[in-house]
């Protein structure tokens, strides 16, 4: 596996569990931008079919590095593992609000 590809998986085991969000985070970061402009350029595309493609990944890839800088902003949310009995818990709990 290349590094780029451990790198992934430990970001994405990290914020999944909860465990360290903010390395996970950053790591996932480190993992998408280079990723992002070198994989999904759609600027260089061939055809206007590639080009479609390749503009909604590089945006799926822009979304998700959104989503990785504001895990240390919103805190560490708890992990979905602790909630899968609750049928009543709706959107994303954080840290900061459970009690």
């Amino acid at each position: 596996m290349p590094l780029s590809g451990i790198i992934a998986l430990i970001g994405g085991l990290c914020v999944l569990f909860g465990f360290q969000t903010r390395l996970g985070a950053g790591l996932l970061v480190i993992f998408l931008v280079p990723v992002t402009l070198v994989m999904h350029n759609f600027w260089s595309a061939p055809d206007p079919k590639t080009h479609q493609i390749e503009t909604a990944m590089f945006i799926t890839n822009v979304t998700m590095l959104g989503s990785a800088f504001a895990f240390p902003h919103r805190g560490r949310p708890t992990s979905s593992a602790q909630h899968l009995g609750n049928r009543f818990a709706c959107g994303p709990v954080y840290m900061s609000d459970v009690s």
